[in-house]
């Protein structure tokens, strides 16, 4: 192993120095107390340590600083190849303006439609079913407009249970008017479980919307059994 360079031994000694006599400044100032000046001379004599070190190092290592900068410039060069054959971004495009959430009163109209659709239904088994849900979804109407329910919880239940609903009443009246061959099986697959899962969710909908109350009632029990004596 071959020993350490004439450069490389000049600025250890210079470092030791540098150390040694920095904690001694330290110290002094510290002991004085007539403020803080040691910081001056370290910053100063620093800057020079610093460059003794770097030229120690080339010295040593005459290649290393070349190297470097190859790689780096290197490593610009194929960025900038990447940058330049990838493809284009698209241009941003402007937000699709959001329809205007719906109202309690738009609920109650798209309830009295599905009741409407529900009267076509030709089958009277499958129609007294129809009728049990747009009887769930006249119920979550009346707590839309009395509690005055956001507008959000409008359009979700619009969207989420009444546009669904009309599309199956719709459909169902459809097909079994019209007598469609092998359709027995589907429609008695609609009337005996997708009306009654239909009904069963929006009624959900109903006590989940009551919940609140429910809790309020609760609480209130509560409060009042306390107070009494």
């Amino acid at each position: 192993m071959s020993g350490k360079s004439v450069p490389e031994k000049s600025f250890q000694a210079h470092l030791g120095s540098y150390l040694v006599i920095i904690v001694g400044l330290f110290i002094i100032d510290v002991a004085s107390g007539n403020g803080w000046w040691f910081y001056w001379p370290m910053i100063g004599w620093g800057i020079a340590v610093a460059l003794h070190g770097v030229t120690a190092w080339t010295t040593r290592n005459p290649n290393a600083l070349a190297d470097s900068t190859r790689d780096l410039q290197a490593r610009a060069s194929a960025a900038a190849r990447k940058a330049a054959t990838a493809p284009t971004a698209p241009s941003p495009q402007p937000d699709t303006p959001r329809p205007p959430a719906a109202t309690p009163a738009q609920v109650e109209e798209r309830v009295a439609r599905l009741w409407r659709m529900a009267r076509s239904i030709p089958v009277p088994s499958a129609r007294e079913k129809a009728f049990a849900v747009c009887a769930a979804a006249d119920r979550v109407a009346e707590v839309l407009a009395a509690d005055r329910r956001d507008p959000e919880t409008a359009s979700w239940f619009i969207e989420t249970y009444l546009k669904p609903a009309e599309s199956l009443f719709q459909s169902y009246a459809r097909v079994a008017s019209r007598g469609v061959a092998g359709a027995d099986a589907t429609l008695a697959k609609v009337e005996q479980l997708d009306l009654p899962r239909l009904e069963e969710q929006i009624d959900k909908v109903y006590q989940q919307l009551h919940q609140g109350d429910v809790i309020d009632l609760a609480v209130t029990s509560e409060m009042l059994d306390v107070s009494l004596p």
